[in-house]
């Protein structure tokens, strides 16, 4: 469509799962407000914008469309500039954005489960306090749930993943102490707590790096665990939500 004075078009953009719509952030609106529209990718209707546009308000670029090629999660600082919102809305533009965040004043990232069940995402409750690690459905009101329950007064979460059956997530956190960073799991159900899955670290080492083996069933990580800057490969088990009786 056609662009305001001074906007810098287009910024980026992802194809839905389904191949039949785009989404894309432009500042289409307003030059240097930047939202996030949809449209068909055959052109036979014209972008609709998914977000609340204010005029100080930007869509950030670590949007993440469904698997189900129906939704989008998306952050915004449209209520407070700099502070940052967790929504998710229908990529089709047929009614508004939702939020997701609940009371949060800041969200930093977002990641949506492969299931398209869950939203993980760090956050801050106070927008000066500790990073902490949330989640919350995609789907109905509920308030975002806590994951790093166990955490000691200033401990941060520098990072997470979800697991690719969608059961849990694992994060790296100075949980137990401030001065190490440890590796940690957690079912995304929130049947039990978190986890540690890193072996006892040297003084000084840390959790470097890590990811899932394909059955969702381990996780190896990177981190100097025994001898400070021998950087090894370990392997944990990960922990799986309880067994639930059936109705």
């Amino acid at each position: 469509g056609a662009l305001p004075q001074g906007s810098s078009g287009v910024f980026d953009f992802r194809v839905n799962a389904l191949g039949t719509r785009v989404v894309y952030r432009a500042d289409q609106g307003a030059a240097d407000v930047i939202d996030l529209y949809g449209v068909p990718i055959d052109g036979s209707a014209p972008a609709v914008r998914l977000n609340l546009s204010r005029p100080l308000g930007d869509v950030q670029s670590d949007y993440q469309l469904s698997s189900d090629g129906l939704g989008v999660a998306y952050r915004s600082d449209q209520d407070i500039d700099g502070r940052f919102q967790l929504y998710v809305a229908p990529i089709s533009g047929s009614f508004g954005p939702q939020k997701k965040s609940g009371a949060l004043e800041d969200v930093l990232d977002v990641q949506l489960s492969p299931d398209h069940v869950w939203l993980v995402f760090r956050g801050r409750a106070v927008f000066s306090s500790p990073v902490e690690l949330y989640r919350a459905p995609i789907f109905g009101s509920a308030a975002p749930a806590r994951i790093d329950t166990t955490s000691i007064p200033g401990a941060v979460v520098s990072d997470f993943q979800i697991s690719p059956d969608s059961q849990t997530v694992v994060f790296r956190g100075n949980l137990r102490m401030l001065s190490k960073l440890e590796l940690f799991s957690a079912p995304l159900d929130g049947s039990s707590a978190p986890r540690r899955e890193s072996g006892e670290l040297v003084s000084g080492g840390r959790v470097l790096s890590y990811g899932f083996d394909a059955a969702s069933a381990q996780v190896l990580y990177r981190a100097d665990q025994d001898f400070v800057g021998h950087i090894e490969l370990y392997l944990g088990a990960l922990q799986r939500p309880k067994a639930r009786r059936a109705p």
